[in-house]
């Protein structure tokens, strides 16, 4: 297919030159080549699931005359934690600045924006990044909070890091880079009931409850409901999990 794809590129350069060809590795084309090394002049190689390790490999190993574009799977609803947030902060920073050391010029992602509460921040910090890999992250989370919330920014940057502090050490478990990854649990409940312990919901809940006697604008009202009905279903879910393990261990019909 690597062959195949390469042959295109070299026909389309002659049919219409000037322009470029994105050849996605993803699926069967995930390992790169093995019987060639360098790609013709108008070719860009879009890196899925971009790890370190795949990038090095690309970048060091193979000539790509337009460099790569990414392709990831942070957001939607198909990651194991499905409609509750997902990436931590340090995973952001991360990502950004190995992209940035393997001169990614494009990201493409596979679904974003499900849950504009609970992954606010996030998506936030992820934007301000791709401007500046250098920015101190807790201050842009800071900065979002306290325009998004106006006088209950504090509470939700609480709030917030409270929450990503669970994300960090799921992020770290799935780190496949790592040789301390991929040790995410399997069963989607068991990780929602690790993220959304008893402690950890009711600190997030009093942050709530004081940021919304704070707010004071309809727009920062509205914000914060969007947030408290997100938090509600995640936290109803983790402890539909925690009691759902109970049960596990000494199954009853009571």
């Amino acid at each position: 297919i690597w062959i195949l794809h390469r042959r295109v590129a070299e026909r389309i350069a002659k049919l219409r030159p000037g322009k470029k060809v994105n050849i996605i590795s993803y699926s069967v084309t995930s390992t790169p080549p093995k019987t060639f090394k360098e790609f013709p002049e108008n070719v860009m190689i879009e890196v899925c699931s971009p790890t370190e390790a795949r990038l090095k490999n690309w970048k060091e190993n193979y000539k790509v005359p337009h460099g790569f574009v990414v392709y990831i799977y942070f957001w939607g609803n198909y990651p194991l934690p499905g409609l509750t947030a997902k990436r931590s902060y340090m995973r952001c920073v991360e990502t950004i600045k190995t992209f940035r050391r393997y001169g990614v010029h494009g990201v493409y992602r596979c679904g974003f924006g499900d849950l504009f509460g609970m992954e606010g921040p996030v998506y936030y910090l992820f934007g301000r990044l791709l401007d500046d890999p250098d920015a101190d992250h807790a201050a842009v989370v800071k900065e979002y909070c306290d325009r998004a919330f106006g006088p209950a920014g504090d509470s939700m940057v609480e709030f917030f890091n409270t929450l990503d502090r669970r994300l960090m050490a799921a992020d770290l478990m799935e780190n496949r880079d790592s040789p301390f990854g991929g040790a995410s649990p399997k069963n989607p409940l068991d990780l929602i009931a690790y993220i959304y312990t008893p402690d950890v919901i009711a600190k997030m809940n009093a942050e709530l409850k004081t940021a919304e006697g704070l707010v004071e604008t309809q727009k920062q009202k509205i914000r914060l409901a969007l947030v408290r009905k997100e938090f509600d279903y995640a936290a109803n879910l983790g402890k539909v999990a925690a009691l759902y393990a109970s049960y596990r261990f000494s199954p009853s019909k009571l």
